[in-house]
């Protein structure tokens, strides 16, 4: 955390003395900043403090309202409050939630950052620490699955990137499992079609672990799941290939189960 504030105040400083006072941090700003980190070196995200709800009034006009290249500390601040429940029921004046500011203020530049996207898929991640945060992903998977399959798209050599897509996926087979009633035939075919690229361009073995995970655990959904991960993706095929580029024990495991599955 002071790594954060130092970061924050030193760009702050940086602002200031370029003449952008209009979106630089004021002295009560600076306040909330500080007992912002406090808290959260201390106690986390998990309790509710008034320096968590206006930590996340500051973190959100650092991520949309500072110039593109100076977000990441705003992003970072972002992603540790996500685990919190006001961050999941958040909206912002313009009736933003979450959601919607960490795709928005991760990819207003073009060609957007790749860690200003990783930083944002690791907030989202973060949210399903809540049943708040659970039910806000759950509601807007359809928002999710847009963005990382456009980050995918445009990043898929990011290994830090692709890390925090496939353990997205992860949390979401794990929600899909626990409420199969929430669990979509369409969210889990977008989510497995996602993962069958990863595996397709993935080189890194904890990329390739991550995302085994998460098609195992989908594939534990519903025969359903397991019937279109074989007639529509060919899924064997593709985590056979994966395999041969990691083979790593814990990967040739999970492979084992994969394919037990698919029979």
């Amino acid at each position: 955390m002071p790594k954060i504030q130092k970061k924050i105040e030193e760009l702050n400083q940086a602002l200031i003395a370029n003449g952008k006072k209009d979106v630089s941090l004021n002295p009560s700003e600076i306040t909330t900043l500080r007992s912002l980190c406090r808290h959260l070196e201390a106690s986390g995200a998990t309790t509710t403090s008034q320096s968590i709800i206006g930590g996340l009034n500051l973190a959100v006009k650092l991520t949309t309202q500072w110039p593109y290249s100076d977000r990441m500390p705003g992003l970072d601040l972002l992603r540790l409050l996500a685990v919190a429940p006001e961050t999941a029921t958040f909206t912002n004046s313009r009736g933003l939630n979450i959601l919607d500011i960490l795709e928005s203020g991760s990819t207003e530049q073009t060609p957007p950052a790749d860690n200003h996207i990783m930083m944002a898929i690791r907030g989202i991640a973060n949210l399903f620490e809540t049943p708040e945060g659970r039910a806000l992903v759950l509601k807007e998977f359809e928002k999710v699955q847009a963005f990382l399959t456009t980050s995918l798209s445009t990043s898929s050599t990011n290994r830090n990137l692709l890390i925090a897509a496939a353990t997205t996926y992860i949390n979401y087979a794990v929600l899909f499992n626990a409420d199969t009633d929430s669990a979509s035939f369409e969210y889990v075919i977008a989510a497995l079609d996602a993962l069958n690229k990863i595996l397709a361009v993935a080189t890194d073995s904890e990329v390739i672990f991550r995302s085994l995970v998460a098609v195992g655990t989908l594939l534990t959904v519903g025969p359903e799941a397991r019937s279109a991960a074989k007639d529509v993706f060919d899924l064997g095929k593709s985590v056979e290939g994966a395999v041969k580029k990691a083979g790593e024990p814990r990967n040739k495991v999970v492979a084992r189960e994969i394919g037990e599955l698919l029979k």
